[in-house]
């Protein structure tokens, strides 16, 4: 007679595929063939899970060790994205500025935010035109008003039911190690405190499919084929690649959802495996206590 107890012990492999990558790089430059700069983040409406702000805070916490990890509650704005493959499908990669000491959803929650105005028109766009090619230059956009007009152009000129229009800029992967040190520098001055422990973090959701296999390694060897193609990993910190697997097993052919998490230290390819039953990766709207914007 057989054993069922032994047959619910030994799960199945069905398939793995990687769902989200984070990481925190060091400069805007970790994108190899170049990228957007976002100017009207209050267009998008991110969405992050729990395990994605609890690793901001802990990468704040390194940043910052002096702050207790209770008190870290940091901003989080959309700062551009590397070129898409093709224009026509959604982003796959975001790179987010991160600000420690702006409460979250007290910035960039709508165009008219003094304090994303104040980002745009006096840290972003001058060390833009300051590090970017003359011949270059003329093409961006020169302060946050005039790119919260152009955006509402067509819905409030035109009077028509329409929705505003997103902003972006592109700059080539040299210029960008310069303009990120030129921005930090000036958070470190007199009038930018609010500004000052900023830092990047990159959050990917591979292209479905191309990263399922029917074992861990392989879909490990993908994804990482897949990253390293649009990022150069000598800009990202030691502290933070994270890669979530989702895992489909099977007891007694009755089919489950697992999600893994695998991190990845500069090589690595030690996968550490937490298993969450048919949650996956489920997310919340990062909302907060912050002061809004006037």
């Amino acid at each position: 007679m057989a054993d069922t107890n032994n047959q619910f012990s030994k799960p199945k492999l069905l398939s793995c595929r990687a769902t989200l990558i984070q990481a925190f790089p060091t400069t805007p430059s970790v994108y190899r063939e170049g990228f957007y700069w976002n100017g009207t983040p209050w267009l998008n409406d991110s969405v992050f899970g729990l395990p994605t702000l609890n690793k901001i805070k802990d990468y704040a916490s390194i940043l910052m060790p002096n702050v207790p990890r209770r008190k870290l509650c940091p901003a989080i704005v959309d700062f551009g994205s590397p070129p898409p493959a093709n224009r026509n499908i959604p982003r796959e990669d975001t790179l987010f500025v991160i600000f420690p000491h702006i409460k979250e959803g007290s910035i960039a929650q709508k165009g008219s935010c003094k304090t994303l105005m104040k980002w745009t028109d006096e840290l972003v766009i001058p060390a833009m035109c300051r590090n970017i090619d003359p011949s270059r230059i003329k093409y961006l956009t020169p302060s946050h008003n005039l790119i919260v007009m152009n955006s509402q152009v067509e819905r409030i000129e035109l009077s028509r039911k329409a929705p505003d229009d997103p902003y972006d800029y592109f700059v080539p992967q040299e210029y960008m190690g310069d303009i990120w040190d030129d921005i930090v520098a000036t958070t470190k001055k007199t009038g930018f405190e609010e500004f000052r422990d900023v830092f990047l973090m990159i959050i990917s959701e591979p292209p479905l499919g191309r990263t399922v296999s029917r074992s861990f390694e392989e879909t490990w060897a993908k994804t990482m084929k897949i990253w390293n193609e649009a990022v150069d990993m000598q800009y990202v910190s030691e502290e933070g690649l994270d890669i979530r697997i989702e895992s489909q097993i099977t007891f007694m052919g009755e089919e489950s959802t697992a999600t893994s998490t695998g991190e990845n230290r500069k090589g690595s390819d030690d996968i550490d495996r937490d298993e969450s039953h048919k949650r996956g990766c489920q997310g919340i709207h990062y909302e907060g206590n912050g002061t809004e914007c006037k």
